[in-house]
């Protein structure tokens, strides 16, 4: 049904983030293999200072719950 190669090389999501920057070319999409990966690159991002870091979270009930545990986001 899938490609174990496509998948670990994360090809999807790289597609997904080349199309997003042909919409919004000042934006800067990130692809990373993991919500824990994820999540300290927005801290970092937002410890500096330097600019607001807008997040924006879709896929499966379990990504996005995993990114508001793991981020301790209110869940109400």
């Amino acid at each position: 049904m899938y490609d174990p190669a496509e998948v670990a090389a994360l090809k999807a999501q790289n597609t997904m983030a080349q199309v997003w920057r042909s919409l919004h070319p000042d934006s800067s999409p990130r692809v990373l293999p993991s919500i824990e990966d994820a999540i300290a690159l927005v801290q970092s991002l937002s410890e500096d200072g330097a600019r607001p870091v807008d997040v924006l979270v879709t896929g499966s009930l379990h990504l996005v719950g995993g990114v508001m545990s793991l981020a301790k986001l209110p869940t109400d």
